[in-house]
């Protein structure tokens, strides 16, 4: 059964993601975005960081990875490439990867990266920033720091807003959202077999009182752009009153969850569910 209509994150024109290529490093909008797809409006909010303010009135962010077309015809992996949008299906924010093309195509998943996210004018709001890791994604060996997968967020670009870490763990994968100055504020929760035909949910909770705060959801639908491309798709969501930098840490957390799981190589570009 389609899920447009039904589900406020499946829009008919998410359902069919451009096709884009970019050359490497190319930041701001994508060359190859829709046209008729309108960007949100920017709110006017007095008192926070210059470009957060598209996230004030929200609760939920899409985030969809580009389908680029030298992944398709070719084995080369490209710089990830992905577009933001707001529940009403506007645009919020473009992202775009840079990274070292020889980790790209050897470490994958495991990559260094800055991930440049800019507004409808071109400006870079948020920078996410993550050092390379040998480890893939064992959740055993995170209680070493050398060994932990971690995520550095910056809004505006310069000033660190908060981290994503991941923790030790027996299977589960686990990450902590911290603060400017490494206060955990809330626990991301995945699924020990991150696997399956149904959306992969990744549970948001305090970290004071277990309660939950939201979800950062891989969402699953149309087999075939799953099983040819990395053209993934997630769903973010938060309270509304959540603080504006604790909203733009979350996003971050979506990126680091994207790289270390769905993340694949072209030569196997099967997936896992």
């Amino acid at each position: 059964m389609s899920r447009v209509g039904q589900d406020p994150w499946y829009s008919a024109d998410q359902m069919n993601p451009a096709v884009t290529s970019q050359p490497p490093g190319t930041m701001g909008l994508p060359s190859g975005a829709p046209a008729n797809v309108p960007w949100m409006p920017k709110p006017n909010v007095v008192g926070c960081p210059a470009g957060l303010e598209y996230l004030a009135d929200l609760d939920k962010i899409l985030v969809q990875k580009q389908i680029d077309l030298t992944e398709l015809l070719t084995m080369y992996d490209a710089e990830n490439r992905y577009r933001l949008f707001n529940p009403a299906g506007q645009q919020v924010y473009f992202a775009s990867e840079e990274s070292n093309s020889c980790e790209r195509q050897c470490c994958h998943g495991n990559r260094s990266f800055t991930m440049h996210i800019t507004d409808n004018t071109g400006m870079e709001v948020i920078r996410l920033q993550r050092e390379f890791q040998c480890w893939k994604a064992s959740c055993w060996c995170a209680c070493s720091d050398c060994c932990a997968h971690t995520l550095s967020i910056e809004a505006p670009v310069g000033t660190t807003v908060g981290y994503v870490r991941q923790k030790c763990s027996v299977c589960q994968p686990i990450y902590a959202v911290q603060d400017y100055d490494h206060n955990e504020l809330m626990t991301i929760l995945g699924p020990c077999c991150v696997t399956g035909c149904s959306d992969i949910e990744f549970r948001v909770t305090s970290a004071t009182d277990d309660q939950d705060i939201g979800e950062i959801t891989k969402k699953v639908y149309l087999p075939m752009v799953d099983a040819l491309t990395s053209a993934d798709k997630f769903g973010v969501s938060f309270p509304r009153s959540l603080d504006i930098k604790q909203k733009a840490t979350m996003i971050g957390a979506c990126f680091l969850i994207d790289f270390m799981f769905f993340e694949r190589p072209q030569v196997r570009r099967r997936r896992r569910y």
